[in-house]
């Protein structure tokens, strides 16, 4: 080759696009897929070479695990777009249950690592859950845990979400029927049960949670059932039970035992109140009935 062509070509080089060096961008990680709807506004703020899987999309936003600088490897949702073909992906599919936690937990979004709580979850709240990972779940707190007052559940009740991992043994599976509001239970228009729910687990057991918003408070409220295909519903009750105040809540009545398949269908709801209280006669004896 001629020497006179080496200044040629090397002029030729300099023309050329070069080559871009790896970059890696800056990435916001959220609670949950939804970010308006997040409780929390960023978890992190991480580089996309921190990914480390996906294990699900929803909405347009992956859920992944990434890592930090500490060494944990917490899990999150992000912008699908900053993921790649090499972003190694278990491809998991999210399946809804319901279930109520039996006891104060914490959720955490670093279950196999430093467990660190980001949420306290008070017994009998309602939690949905998404995927099973052994002795850990993954899925949704839900408005129960704001507590009354708390400026985003007054203003915006259901909106806010979070997602994280709770212990399994700290929870029960089953159907979750809401109480809040019941039209039945009502006086001047306004429903006075403010919050509840009743949930059946698999294994035929009953969780009962009531909030009423009366001044004063029953002590307590009486549950009863009637069977349905029974001709004479005054007769003798199939089933009754109480349900108790929450000593740390006394508006919050709530009970446990076992669901009777078959006996319990429907469930009338009594208040009881103090004998001679000037309240007993102002709200209706049968709260209301609800119909399983």
């Amino acid at each position: 080759m001629s020497r006179r062509l080496f200044p040629l070509l090397f002029a030729l080089l300099l023309l050329l696009p070069a080559c871009a060096p790896a970059s890696t961008a800056s990435v916001s990680v959220y609670c949950c897929p939804k970010p308006d709807h997040c409780d929390m506004p960023v978890l992190a703020q991480i580089s996309s070479d921190a990914i480390l899987r996906e294990l699900s999309w929803e909405d347009g936003y992956s859920l992944v695990q990434y890592a930090l600088e500490d060494g944990s490897t917490p899990f999150g949702y992000v912008d699908e777009s900053v993921l790649t073909s090499e972003t190694p992906c278990d491809a998991v599919t999210l399946l809804p249950r319901e279930a109520y936690i039996t006891e104060e937990t914490a959720m955490t979004d670093d279950p196999f690592g430093t467990q660190r709580a980001i949420l306290s979850l008070p017994r009998h709240s309602r939690f949905t859950v998404l995927l099973d990972l052994g002795d850990w779940v993954f899925g949704e707190a839900h408005q129960d845990y704001l507590t009354p007052g708390d400026r985003r559940r007054d203003l915006n009740p259901g909106f806010y979400q979070r997602r994280g991992f709770v212990r399994k043994d700290h929870m029960r599976f089953g159907e979750a029927y809401p109480l809040k509001g019941h039209a039945d239970a009502a006086i001047d228009g306004d429903s006075i049960v403010t919050g509840g729910v009743l949930t059946i687990s698999p294994d035929n057991w009953m969780s009962i949670s009531l909030t009423l918003n009366i001044t004063p408070l029953p002590e307590s409220i009486f549950l009863i059932n009637h069977d349905t295909e029974v001709e004479n519903p005054s007769g003798p009750p199939e089933w009754t039970a109480t349900a108790l105040p929450d000593p740390e809540d006394p508006s919050t009545f709530r009970y446990e035992g076992p669901f009777l398949p078959g006996i319990t269908q429907r469930i009338d709801f009594h208040l009881r109140f103090a004998p001679g209280s000037p309240t007993q006669d102002a709200y209706p004896f049968q709260l209301f009935s609800f119909q399983l």
